[in-house]
Order: C-alpha cells, then structure tokens, then sequence
C-alpha cells in the first residue's frame, strides 16, 4: 500500500510538466513529422529551434532535407506589423479565406538553397507565419501542391491555436 502514491503519482503526472521534452506550443511533433516525413514508416522529424516565438522542426532523409518553421509575434501595432510581413510575399500572394484574421501564402524559395510555401496571417494582435521547405527543387516526396496545401492545414491549426 505504501508503494500506491508513487505508482500513481507517475501514472498520473504529465510529461511535459515535468520540463523533460521541449513542446511547440502550436503544434506537436507527431503532426510535423506527418507533414514532412515521406512515409509513416520513415523516422521522426525533430524540434531543431525552440523559443517564445519560434518553432523550427526538420526532417532528414538520404536525398532532401525539410524544414516546418513557424514564428508568432505580439504586435503592438498589428495593422503596421502585418502589412510589412506581408511585404515579404511581393506581389505573387494569394489571399486565404477563412484563416484567422487575414492570411497570405506565397512562395518561399531561397535562392537555390531551399524552395517552398509561407504563409503570413494575423489573428488579433498576433503575427505569424508558417514556413514549409524542402532543399529539393522538385522533391518528389513532397511537390510544390503538397506544400501548398500543408502549408495551409498547419496555418489553419496555428491560427486555431491562437483564437
């Protein structure tokens, strides 16, 4: 009976509140992972940066490398602070309806090293972005439509997150 409490107490105490693993607080690993694995059978992606405001996730396999990075900011003035994200997409963004406040995707690629899809949204006073890479230019694993369409999913649950 004596051994009852500790029994318990490490049943029932969770994980995370215990300090051991880092969580992103806007999306956990398992859903990175599906988002930027090949195949569920292939090994987890990891949580390479972790701060306040970032979360950057990678995943590794013999012919690319792909990254899930996604940043979220308080803005004193949102109005302001948006509208020079936004600049970042130029003028090749598409509106996204129906993502937080206001969304934008566009293109990501950086200059031959990594090509992907961004999206810019604000929900109240918090920006954020979703940043879906891969170091392929025509990776077949995951094609420019496939980023586009998890980019988006990962930025709905984002800005599920911070409403």
């Amino acid at each position: 009976m004596k051994h009852l409490f500790p029994i318990l107490w490490m049943l029932f105490t969770p994980w995370g509140a215990t300090g051991e693993t880092p969580t992103c607080p806007w999306l956990n690993l398992a859903t990175a992972s599906g988002v930027l694995r090949s195949s569920a059978s292939s090994p987890m992606a990891v949580l390479t940066g972790l701060s306040a405001t970032v979360c950057d996730f990678t995943y590794q396999d013999p012919v690319s490398s792909r990254t899930l990075k996604i940043t979220v900011e308080q803005a004193k003035d949102p109005d302001q602070t948006f509208i020079a994200y936004r600049k970042q997409c130029g003028v090749t963004a598409t509106a996204l309806h129906a993502v937080g406040n206001e969304a934008w995707m566009c293109e990501a690629d950086a200059r031959g090293q990594m090509y992907g899809e961004q999206v810019i949204g604000r929900v109240r006073d918090n920006i954020f972005t979703v940043r879906l890479s891969t170091s392929l230019r025509d990776d077949p694993s995951i094609p420019r439509e496939t980023l586009e369409e998890k980019a988006r999913t990962i930025a709905e649950q984002v800005a599920g997150s911070l409403f």
